[in-house]
């Protein structure tokens, strides 16, 4: 199932791997009313979902790992969690049609070409993701790919059915601390109806004590807006500093982080909850078919955590720190060893001066 109408119309690429999958026996629909599909899931053998923040594209799911976005993706197996969203799948694909909508192939970006209309070298890769080898992304220290074998508690996430409840429901639930990683923000929605619920829900959990930290996409078209990324970030920060709040947010240094863009669609609870969704923060999503996940899971939230901190201080300080499976930064608990080994030197010293003293 893929969009009807995507933006900037259908790549030739696309239309090249639509070919292709069809000419191997498989069925492919575009979405149709009534909502775009900006999903980003897969069901495998009834067992397995992958949910994520990124499309399947060059920058998205790279082949090279030294290019690309930041974004967040976590394979949960599980049968009742697969056949729910197979339920999703096969309501939206019974909706799809078998061409694309009118005009989805007008204006459409030529593969094989940059946004500025140049030539590239490679299979049509983004002039942007064959930077020179000092410009390559950097993997994210001793950050493994993780494996949780446990039970954990997971809410499906879909919009326009329960998206809007669930993730209000959840930041208005944080007692201790929320981190947010967004590509796409605004801080009024509907036509300046209402200030955007979620960054209201953050805000009313700083002032009841919470630590929150929000980290926005800097690409060019998040910004140039009056209803961004910049003024999502001008709002928050203002209100910390009207209030002396716990709160700050941050435009992603992408020079810093070396990567393309931040795409991520997440959020942390507590050390305790995890977002990962297709789900931007933006009045029209909730209009979209999305797809996330909420998951209650300590380990798999410490993991994320250690990647939000990479990111939020590669951005803030200029050099990234990871959490520790302490909770602590790298520095953080070598200065806790360093004062430790201090306060026993000291004391060794005191004891020895007054036994010298006695003596």
């Amino acid at each position: 199932m893929l969009e009807g109408s995507p933006v900037g119309g259908m790549s030739d690429e696309e239309e090249e791997i639509v070919e292709e999958l069809r000419e191997a026996g498989a069925e492919v629909r575009f979405s149709d009313e009534p909502f775009v599909n900006h999903a980003k899931y897969a069901v495998i053998d009834g067992e397995s979902v992958i949910i994520m923040t990124e499309n399947w594209g060059n920058s998205g799911i790279p082949h090279e790992k030294t290019f690309g976005n930041r974004g967040w993706g976590i394979i949960l197996r599980s049968k009742e969690l697969a056949e729910y969203f197979k339920d999703v799948f096969d309501a939206d694909f019974r909706r799809g049609k078998a061409e694309l909508n009118e005009g989805a192939k007008e204006n459409r970006e030529v593969y094989g070409k940059t946004e500025k209309g140049g030539e590239v070298e490679g299979k049509g890769m983004p002039e942007l993701l064959l930077a020179s080898s000092d410009a390559e992304y950097v993997l994210v220290g001793d950050i493994e790919p993780f494996y949780a074998c446990e039970n954990i508690t997971v809410e499906p996430i879909l919009a326009p059915d329960n998206a809007y409840k669930e993730i209000l429901s959840m930041l208005e639930g944080a007692r201790e601390r929320i981190y947010v990683e967004m590509f796409s923000a605004e801080k009024i929605w509907f036509n300046n109806e209402m200030m955007n619920p979620f960054f209201d829900a953050l805000i009313s959990a700083a002032r009841r004590g919470c630590e929150v930290k929000v980290l926005l996409d800097a690409k060019e078209y998040n910004l140039d807006g009056n209803n961004d990324n910049d003024e999502v970030v001008a709002w928050l920060n203002g209100i910390a500093r009207a209030e002396n709040l716990n709160l700050r947010a941050e435009i992603a240094d992408l020079d810093a982080l070396r990567l393309l863009k931040i795409h991520n669609k997440g959020a942390i609870i507590d050390g305790q909850k995890v977002l990962i969704s297709s789900l931007n923060w933006k009045s029209c999503s909730l209009h979209n078919r999305e797809a996330g996940v909420i998951i209650e899971s300590e380990p798999v939230a410490r993991y994320y955590e250690q990647v939000f901190t990479y990111d939020w201080n590669l951005t803030v300080k200029g050099g990234g720190e990871i959490l520790r499976p302490s909770g602590k930064t790298m520095s953080e608990e070598w200065g806790k060893i360093f004062y430790i080994a201090l306060t026993f030197v000291i004391t060794v010293v005191i004891f020895l001066l007054i036994k010298r003293y006695r003596g």
